[in-house]
């Protein structure tokens, strides 16, 4: 029970992570080509 909970928590604050960086390095690459133009 305990480990089940300790996965969920790593689970759910893996796709927090990944739905705040994956945006991020978007733009972030996005901003880099407008530059090199």
């Amino acid at each position: 029970m305990y480990n089940d909970w300790w996965l969920l928590q790593f689970i759910f604050l893996f796709f927090v992570t990944f739905f705040i960086i994956v945006p991020l390095i978007s733009i972030w690459f996005t901003r880099k080509k407008k530059q090199d133009q």
